[in-house]
C-alpha cells in the first residue's frame, strides 16, 4: 500500500474521508509530513495534559481528605453534646458544606483561574465518588448538597464582604444549626467549639498555599 492509500486508510478508520480532510490532492510527501506533524502534536498534548490531570487529582485528593468523614454520635460527648444519629448526620452535612466552601474560597486566592477551576471540579468528583462511603449520606442526594452549598456560599460570602473572619462564619453556622434543632437550645457555644476543631480552615489554607507556591508557567496545561 502506497503512502497516500495508507493515509487514506488511517483516516477512514477514524471516520474521516481523505477528501474531507483536504488531503486528496496533496503529494505523498506532503501527506506524510502532515501525518507526522499531527502525530507529534497529539503526543505533545497527551504528554502535557495527562501528567497535569494526575497532578490535579493528587492535589484535589489532598484537599478532599481534609474534609472530616461521617461523625458518630458518641464523638460529640467529648464536647458535652448529646445528639442522635440523625442529628449527627445532619451536623456532618453542615461540616462538609463548610469544609467544601473553604476549599472553594482557598482556590480563588493566588491560584490561576483555570487551575482553581480544575481543582474544584476534581474535589467535586471525589465528593460524588465517596459520597456514601466517606460521609454515610445514603439517603441524602448529592444534588441537594450542591444546592445547599450554593445558598450557603451566598450567605457566607456576605459575611466575608462585610469583613467577617472565619470565626464569624462558624458562629453563624452554629447558630443556624441550633435553630434547626441539631443540638439542644443553649448549646451553641459548645457546638461552636466543636466546629472550630472539626472544620479544617487552617489546613485547607496551608495546602492551598503550597499549591500556589508550586505553580509555575510550565505547570499550566494550556
Amino acid at each position: 500500500m502506497d503512502e497516500k492509500n495508507l493515509t487514506s486508510e488511517r483516516f477512514r478508520c477514524q471516520g474521516i474521508a481523505l477528501h474531507d480532510a483536504g488531503l486528496d490532492s496533496y503529494p505523498n510527501d506532503q501527506i506524510r509530513n502532515h501525518s507526522e506533524f499531527t502525530c507529534k502534536l497529539l503526543l505533545q498534548i497527551l504528554l502535557v495534559i495527562s501528567p497535569m490531570s494526575a497532578h490535579y487529582q493528587q492535589q484535589a485528593a489532598t484537599l478532599f481528605n481534609l474534609i472530616p468523614p461521617a461523625i458518630a454520635p458518641d464523638f460529640f460527648e467529648d464536647y458535652g453534646l448529646m445528639v442522635s444519629r440523625e442529628q449527627a448526620q445532619s451536623i456532618t452535612w453542615e461540616i462538609v458544606l463548610l469544609s467544601t466552601y473553604w476549599i472553594h474560597c482557598a482556590l480563588q486566592v493566588g491560584i490561576p483561574e483555570k487551575t482553581g477551576k480544575e481543582l474544584r471540579e476534581q474535589v467535586q468528583h471525589q465528593l460524588k465518588d465517596r459520597w456514601e462511603s466517606r460521609f454515610g449520606f445514603v439517603h441524602r442526594p448529592i444534588d441537594q448538597f450542591f444546592s445547599d452549598l450554593e445558598i450557603r456560599t451566598e450567605a457566607w460570602n456576605n459575611i466575608v464582604d462585610q469583613g467577617g473572619e472565619p470565626i464569624a462564619i462558624l458562629t453563624k453556622a452554629a447558630s443556624d444549626m441550633e435553630s434547626k434543632g441539631l443540638v439542644p437550645r443553649g448549646e451553641e457555644p459548645k457546638l461552636l467549639v466543636f466546629l472550630l476543631d472539626l472544620v479544617p480552615v487552617e489546613d485547607i489554607g496551608q495546602v492551598a498555599a503550597e499549591i500556589e507556591q508550586g505553580i509555575s508557567p510550565d505547570d499550566l496545561p494550556f
